[in-house]
């Protein structure tokens, strides 16, 4: 008896199998959407998410829009209000935090979470969301060499 391997499927794997299952179709716009935001590890503004995916081919603004309201409301992106900006990223719906780079946008994602020693009083929590915003090494580095 031979035993099922299951493979490992792809952040972009997984998100094109669940939205089919979501009865929506993977156009090529949204396609290019999806790779695109997968293939940054930077916090993009819709603007930019669909001026870096126009490069690879002809794609509308609204549908940019359009599927980030889908990934969002399905957890694929989070949203994130940096700067005065709402930026997106691509992530797995999964319990997880996130370092925010105030200067290039960089994301970078943990996992640790202790928050056992905060005494809720009258309140019960279903659920958090944690973002450090501050300015990761490459961009601190670049400040001190500017400087000097």
């Amino acid at each position: 008896m031979v035993a099922e391997v299951e493979v490992a499927k792809t952040l972009t794997d997984e998100i094109f199998t669940n939205l089919r299952g979501l009865g929506q179709r993977i156009t090529k716009e949204r396609e290019l959407l999806i790779l695109t935001l997968d293939e940054t590890d930077k916090a993009l503004t819709p603007y930019e998410l669909h001026e870096l995916a126009s490069n690879k081919g002809e794609i509308g603004l609204t549908t940019t829009y359009r599927l980030l309201e889908t990934l969002l409301k399905n957890g694929y992106v989070e949203v994130f209000l940096v700067n005065g900006e709402l930026r997106y990223s691509l992530c797995r719906p999964t319990h997880h935090h996130h370092l925010v780079c105030t200067t290039c946008y960089r994301m970078q994602d943990f996992d640790q979470c202790d928050f056992g020693s905060i005494e809720l009083r009258d309140f019960n929590s279903s659920s958090h969301r944690l973002e450090i915003f501050g300015t990761c090494s490459t961009c601190t580095l670049n400040k001190i060499r500017i400087s000097n």
